[in-house]
């Protein structure tokens, strides 16, 4: 049986993509970021202590809205424990996937571990500061901390411990630092940014919407 509808659903579908692509409705672009993070902890095999993640927001949480998703952690040769404190925009935990949000004055998930050889994760940023920057101010740091069994620093010559600092910009771009163990030695980590997918974005739908104009002078032919 021959299929009577295509003609009208084709004329429909193109209708319909003419419609996006000329009344200006564009799905902005996402701007997420995607990092692998590696640390080499061979130094402390064996050591008992905690890692310890932090996503802040830099004005009110209102205008510097951003997520930070954690998964794929991660120690190798050694072992995760228990969560020792979260508080504020923060849910899940390792070795699961952690999400922070930076929904409070201070996002913070402490967890226990004993390290191994080698600690690596991937995070991946996603928000408002990064989607739709105020340009006004700096929008919010994500910071990430080893820490002994007394929580004092552990492989950072930072008097928090921290290894991984990014401040998010006024632009929507990020300022990355990495902490060495001391003024005389190179950083631990090793950061790699990673490609992401972008979402549709103006520049597609006004191709849809040449090729909505191409499928209707070809059906009126």
């Amino acid at each position: 049986m021959r299929n009577t509808n295509s003609f009208n659903g084709l004329t429909y579908l193109l209708a319909s993509l003419a419609v996006f692509a000329f009344c200006g409705i564009a799905i902005p672009v996402r701007a997420d970021t995607v990092y692998r993070i590696n640390v080499d902890t061979s130094s402390i095999i064996g050591i008992s202590g905690f890692i310890d993640l932090q996503l802040n927001p830099e004005a009110t949480p209102e205008t510097t809205y951003l997520r930070a998703e954690i998964s794929g952690f991660n120690a190798v040769q050694g072992s995760i424990g228990s969560v020792e404190q979260q508080f504020g925009g923060v849910s899940g935990g390792f070795p699961s996937v952690l999400i922070l949000d930076a929904s409070d004055a201070y996002n913070v998930h402490t967890q226990a571990i004993e390290f191994g050889k080698e600690i690596s994760f991937v995070i991946k940023f996603s928000g408002d500061v990064l989607d739709n920057p105020s340009g006004a101010s700096p929008g919010a740091s994500f910071f990430f901390s080893l820490l002994d069994a007394n929580q004092d620093p552990l492989l950072s010559n930072d008097a928090f411990g921290t290894l991984v600092a990014i401040h998010f910009l006024a632009d929507g771009t990020a300022d990355v630092q990495l902490f060495p163990p001391d003024d005389a030695s190179p950083p631990l980590v090793t950061m790699t940014q990673l490609s992401t997918i972008p979402e549709p974005s103006s520049g597609l739908l006004l191709g849809l919407g040449a090729l909505a104009i191409a499928g209707f002078a070809h059906l009126r032919r």
